[in-house]
């Protein structure tokens, strides 16, 4: 678990342009390895250029190539899989759905955290253009970093409020992930007894 206050200290003592080439490696390293929190040196960079004045633009470039490169890996690993898995039926039923919500969850993926890249390996999996994928992942991210330099520039240098409210924002999308995942489950449950009655 990243300590925040020490990873800002860390990220302050390496200087700036150091600085940015962690907080690239760190975007893009949480879409390869989704447990790593990512968002938090997000969230570090947002109290950086709003307390300590480094560049905004800096590091918005850091964050978004990082956050770009990660998606492409994660799209060229579904790609993958499907020449791994030729004809397999879990994936044709995914693919198939990725087609009908695909674009929806690409543009949305940065605000569904832990399982953003996820998605773009199922886009990846489903041929969605690569273009397309890195447009709609581009306005996700730009939406998503925006917010969070927002709440930055509001709290100033209080990293342990912006790092609460993050933490809130988690809590609340988990909790309606979670009930949202049991509603879909019983209605798919109804359904096949409803088909498998006389």
């Amino acid at each position: 678990m990243l300590n925040p206050h020490h990873v800002m200290q860390q990220l302050l003592a390496a200087g700036r342009a150091w600085s940015c080439l962690i907080i690239f490696v760190s975007s893009m390293v949480e879409y390869v390895f989704p447990p790593f929190p990512g968002d938090t040196v997000t969230l570090i960079a947002a109290i950086l250029a709003g307390a300590y004045g480094y560049p905004v633009w800096a590091l918005c470039l850091a964050l978004f190539a990082g956050s770009i490169a990660g998606t492409l890996i994660d799209y060229y690993a579904g790609h993958s899989l499907v020449r791994l898995w030729p004809g397999s039926r879990g994936l044709e039923q995914a693919r198939q759905k990725m087609e009908r919500w695909g674009p929806v969850l690409v543009v949305l993926n940065r605000f569904f955290p832990g399982i953003r890249a996820f998605i773009l390996v199922a886009a990846g999996m489903a041929r969605m253009g690569v273009l397309k994928v890195l447009a709609l992942s581009g306005i996700s991210i730009l939406l998503w970093n925006g917010l969070l330099f927002g709440a930055g520039w509001m709290v100033g240098e209080n990293l342990d409020r912006l790092v609460a409210l993050f933490k809130a924002y988690v809590q609340w999308f988990y909790a309606g992930f979670g009930a949202l995942t049991v509603i879909i489950l019983i209605r798919w449950l109804v359904k096949r007894k409803t088909r498998n009655e006389p």
